[in-house]
């Protein structure tokens, strides 16, 4: 799928580390020069912050626009924070900010890239770091992408990515060639592929809010994307990634390699992409979400996306995606139990499967009577008699309960003989025919002479057509199911 492959304008010698340092899980922070420049809040003191590099903020009294050069480049090291209300809108062209050293950005708006073909937003060949940024609003084509990460000089490059939010545009949104990147809490909604991989580059990506996008991830030509604790909905298709885990999917073709850990749903409970606090926007989960307390609290970071204030590890465990809530959540049931048409004596066995919170309660009932005892996820009975009837069950967490769907289950007795078969009396040559009538399901049949098994006759009807003197005797019939005879 990917056709970005020429090589920015003057191409240099990337000042990134070597591949082995590049550490899957690992979180990379350029801090830059111990003393911090503020610039003036104007597209020149923008200009003259790149050129300088270093530690560098802006004295914004308001929301400012600040534009971008086709063509900027960033050739010595910078830390770069834009306080949430610096916005850098791209003038015109195909690259927006190409980096030929360690970048980091923190609360920037990226806006305005018309690029298409194969152009992107910030052509990263070294380190790039963004932490709490905002793309929107970025009328980028599919062919284009807004974060591409290169190793042109043949040194690899780590991209980090955290609380932050792709949105608007119908370009994908980071795409990797022989570079790694590290993505947590961080929310994509639209596009064409969230993280696309290729050549032997490798992703990480945690606490993902995924939405709507065209794919959601990529991998080619041995890159690879390892995805876990995330939450990915309506995509037309996931593509060579893998699980780590505690995914909750909705919508979309399941091609991820999975793992028990991970759920499909019918619905991801997510609000609207809004305002919910901090710096960017989020997909807030609602109270039924089967998100709330889905992840393990392994390895988790400290806060959400919206980062101070907003803990990521509540009740001992995390929500999947980018959105901690303070839900303990109502269980959410993805397996309800099925009907079954059983025989007198047979088994039977119900299921149910609830996730949500750690700690559920179960009630089986039988046309809406609670059934004594039956608090499991399971419901079984040994020999079933009168118990045809409609089942469900109750699954209670915390904050809430639901009820699976009824399954009906039907009990089929033994076959009950209505119509006996009559005897007669013959001359020799004429016909004998003999009938049985019984009432029930899956009837099996076998006529007996004087006790012993007619060879062959095996229907409601027996009939012979020219009897002799052996044929004289007692005739009978065993009517069978699998509740008895």
């Amino acid at each position: 799928m990917c056709d970005q492959d020429v090589a920015p304008p003057a191409l240099r010698t990337s000042r990134s580390r070597g591949l082995a340092a590049l550490v899957a899980g690992a979180v990379l922070a350029w801090t830059g020069a111990a003393h911090a420049t503020a610039y003036p809040c104007t597209s020149a003191g923008f200009a003259s912050a790149i050129a300088a590099g270093g530690t560098a903020t802006f004295s914004c009294s308001q929301a400012t626009t600040l534009t971008v050069i086709e063509g900027t480049t960033i050739d010595t090291a910078l830390d770069l924070d834009g306080g949430g209300l610096v916005t850098l809108a791209v003038a015109s062209g195909k690259y927006g900010i190409t980096t030929y050293a360690p970048a980091s950005f923190k609360g920037v708006t990226f806006t305005g890239s018309t690029v298409g073909g194969r152009g992107t937003w910030i052509n990263a060949t070294a380190d790039l770091t963004l932490d709490s940024v905002t793309f929107r609003d970025n009328p980028a084509n599919v062919g284009s992408t807004l974060v591409e990460a290169r190793d042109w000089s043949g040194v690899p490059c780590l991209v980090t990515v955290k609380n932050s939010v792709f949105s608007g545009t119908a370009a994908s949104h980071i795409f990797l060639e022989r570079c790694a990147a590290n993505v947590e809490n961080t929310t994509f909604d639209g596009g064409r592929v969230a993280v696309w991989v290729d050549a032997d580059a490798a992703a990480t990506v945690r606490y993902a809010t995924v939405v709507g996008n065209q794919g959601l991830f990529a991998a080619n030509n041995g890159g690879t994307v390892s995805v876990s604790r995330s939450v990915l909905v309506s995509a037309s298709g996931i593509e060579g990634a893998t699980s780590g885990g505690y995914n909750i999917i909705t919508g979309g073709t399941p091609l991820i390699s999975l793992l028990s850990s991970d759920a499909f749903v019918t619905d991801a409970g997510l609000g609207a992409l809004a305002d919910n606090g901090g710096p960017t926007k989020t997909f807030a989960v609602t109270q039924a979400s089967p998100a709330i307390n889905f992840a393990t609290d392994a390895g988790a970071p400290s806060y959400d996306q919206r980062g101070a204030g907003h803990p990521r590890v509540l009740q001992g465990r995390s929500d999947a995606g980018a959105y901690e809530s303070n839900f303990q959540a109502i269980p959410v049931i993805t397996a309800h139990p099925q009907g079954q048409t059983l025989f007198a004596g047979e088994a039977l066995s119900l299921g149910v499967t609830a996730i949500g919170p750690v700690s559920k309660s179960y009630q089986w009932k039988k046309d809406g009577a609670n059934i004594n005892g039956a608090t499991g996820a399971t419901y079984t009975k040994t020999a079933v008699t009168g118990d045809a009837g409609s089942y469900t069950v109750v699954v209670t967490g915390p904050d809430g309960s639901v009820t699976s769907n009824a399954a009906t289950v039907a009990v089929n007795g033994p076959p009950n003989i209505t119509a006996q078969p009559q005897g007669a009396t013959l001359f020799a040559g004429q016909a004998l025919n003999l009938s049985v009538t019984a009432s029930g399901v899956g009837l099996a049949y076998q006529w007996k002479q004087d006790g012993a098994n007619i060879d062959g006759a095996t229907s409601a009807s027996y009939t012979k057509g020219s009897v002799a003197a052996a044929d004289a005797g007692s005739y009978t019939v065993v009517v069978t199911n699998g509740a008895g005879s």
